[in-house]
């Protein structure tokens, strides 16, 4: 007996079991499970194991994306009303995997969670700035791309809006 791949997409199956509860690490076995027993059936039931992380991945994104706006919908309902009732069972993540209701949270959940979520922002805002000073580069010297302008590797890391204390420390103790 042939083993049979279900319909739609990975990302569509893997929806599917999120929707139905299944954690993001139950999702992935779920989906990748018929994939597995074709491939045995073929004779490389290997290939799975190097999918996984892919797979895995791409259902906890879709899992946290699935909760932000099952939440963004409860805190934009009306008090009292049903939709926001939801939101006394839905759940956020701990930095260290802990998932924690939001009825049942305390003060240390949501304080971990914020520095948590402060580091991640930090990255993307230090992404944020890189990605603004290389428009506002290319505009300054009318370039299409970067790599039309010379040095761009060191312009881009010089924010001309900003005292840079570290290097005129460094350029005074290399005059003395």
């Amino acid at each position: 007996m042939a083993a049979s791949i279900p319909r739609g997409s990975i990302g569509q199956q893997i929806r599917e079991a999120l929707k139905g509860g299944a954690t993001a690490e139950q999702a992935t076995g779920k989906v990748l499970g018929p994939y597995g027993a074709a491939l045995a059936a073929a004779g490389n039931d290997s290939l799975v194991g190097y999918a996984r992380p892919a797979v895995l991945s791409e259902a906890r994104r879709l899992a946290r994306q699935m909760i932000r706006k099952a939440e963004d919908r409860a805190f934009g309902s009306p008090l009292g009303t049903e939709g926001r009732l939801r939101l006394a069972a839905l759940v956020f993540h701990l930095p260290d995997g802990t998932a924690v209701s939001w009825a049942d949270s305390g003060r240390e959940h949501h304080e971990a969670r914020v520095a948590w979520l402060r580091t991640y922002i930090g990255s993307l805002e230090t992404d944020l700035e890189r990605h603004e000073r290389a428009a506002k580069l290319l505009a300054e010297y009318g370039a299409d791309r970067l790599g039309d302008i010379d040095g761009w590797e060191d312009l881009i890391g010089l924010d001309p809006d900003e005292d840079d204390e570290d290097s005129a420390s460094a350029s005074d103790g290399a005059a003395a």
